[in-house]
C-alpha cells in the first residue's frame, strides 16, 4: 500500500526532482488551485465562460517527528540558512537560521497504489511545532507551490527512529530558570507572497518571503507568580527547549533545540473555574535578539553528515 510524501530540494525552482526523504505522514492536504476566471457580461444571466486564471498550489501535511529522514530538510526549507558541522566521526550538527530567500522542494504523495501526485516549486509558508504531556511531537507545515502534475509510484523507505515524544525533554528553560510546561507549541511563518505574477505566465514565478514571524504559547501549572509578574512587567525572556534522542556515539546524542533569546509575553494571565487546578496560559512573540540578530535558532544532530 503506497501512502507516503516524499521530500526533494529543488536545483532549479519548480523543475521537480526525486524524493531524498520519505515521511509516514498523519494526514497531507496539498493541492492546486486553478483560479478561474468567470467573466460576468449582460450577454447571459448565467456564466458562459471560464478562463484559466493563476495557479497555485496550496495545502500542507501534519507528521510526528523523528531526528533523521526529513526534519533537516523541511527546517532548511523553513529557515533557508543551514550551518552544517561534524563534532565527530559519523556526527553532524546541523544549525538553522533566518536567510533572505527559501529554497523551493518537490512534495510526491503517494495516493495508495493508484498513482503519485508531484507538487513543485513547493516553499514552506508556515510551521507549527506542538508537545503535549503524554504525547507525541506534531510538526504542522502548510506551502504554498508552483503547480502540481502525476507520476509513477515511488518505494519508500521510512526513518527506524521512534517518534519524538513528550519524555524526551531534557531542557526546558525562561532564562536560567527550569520551567515544566504541560504543553508548548511554537509557530514560524514566512508570510510568502501570493501575489507575485507576472504577464503571461499562470504559476508563481519564485517564491518570496516577506515579514518573519515567530509566536507560541505554553501551558504552565499557576504555583508561583513569577510568570504572572514577567507578563505585567513586560520582562522580556529567553527561552531553550532542548528535545533528546538515542546515544550515537560517544557523548553525542540525536537532538532537537530550539532557541529563542528575547520574546515578549502576548498575554499571560490566569484564570479560575469552580475547582479546577489553576493553568496559565503564556502567549508569546519573538523579536529578533541584538546580538545574535536572530528571532530564533533550530539546532538539530544526527547522523546524517551532508548538509540539506
Amino acid at each position: 500500500m503506497a501512502r507516503y510524501l516524499g521530500i526533494g530540494k529543488e536545483t532549479t525552482y519548480g523543475t521537480p526532482v526525486a524524493a531524498s526523504y520519505y515521511i509516514p505522514i498523519i494526514s497531507e492536504s496539498l493541492k492546486l488551485e486553478h483560479g478561474y476566471i468567470y467573466p460576468e457580461t449582460v450577454a447571459y444571466r448565467e456564466l458562459d465562460k471560464a478562463i484559466a486564471g493563476k495557479k497555485l498550489v496550496t495545502g500542507g501535511w501534519e507528521q510526528y517527528v523523528t531526528y533523521d529522514k526529513g526534519i533537516g530538510l523541511i527546517l532548511k526549507a523553513l529557515l533557508g540558512s543551514e550551518t552544517k558541522t561534524n563534532p565527530t566521526t559519523g556526527v553532524a550538527k546541523h544549525e538553522f537560521k533566518k536567510a533572505a530567500s527559501l529554497p523551493s522542494l518537490t512534495a510526491r504523495v503517494g495516493l495508495h497504489d493508484i498513482t503519485e501526485k508531484i507538487l513543485h516549486g513547493i516553499g514552506i509558508n508556515e510551521l507549527t511545532f506542538e508537545l503535549v504531556a503524554g504525547e507525541l511531537l506534531t510538526c504542522s507545515v502548510d506551502c504554498v507551490g508552483e503547480d502540481e502534475t502525476t507520476g509513477t509510484l515511488g518505494t519508500p523507505t521510512f526513518s527506524s527512529q521512534d517518534f519524538i515524544d513528550f519524555s524526551k525533554i531534557n531542557t526546558f528553560k525562561l532564562d536560567t530558570t527550569d520551567v515544566k510546561p504541560e504543553r508548548f507549541t511554537i509557530t514560524i511563518r514566512n508570510n510568502i507572497d501570493t501575489d507575485a505574477y507576472q504577464l503571461a505566465v499562470r504559476t508563481l514565478p519564485r517564491l518570496e518571503p516577506t515579514k518573519l514571524e515567530v509566536e507560541g504559547e505554553m501551558d504552565i501549572r499557576f504555583l508561583t507568580t513569577d510568570h504572572l509578574t514577567d507578563f505585567l512587567n513586560s520582562t522580556k525572556k529567553d527561552l531553550q527547549m532542548v528535545l533528546t534522542g538515542p546515544l550515537i556515539s560517544g557523548a553525542y546524542y540525536n537532538l532537537l533545540q530550539i532557541d529563542i533569546d528575547e520574546l515578549i509575553y502576548d498575554a499571560g494571565d490566569a484564570y479560575i473555574d469552580r475547582q479546577e487546578r489553576i493553568v496559565q496560559n503564556l502567549k508569546f512573540t519573538a523579536i529578533r535578539d541584538p546580538t545574535s540578530g536572530e528571532p530564533i535558532i533550530i539546532t538539530l544532530q544526527n547522523t546524517e553528515t551532508a548538509a540539506y
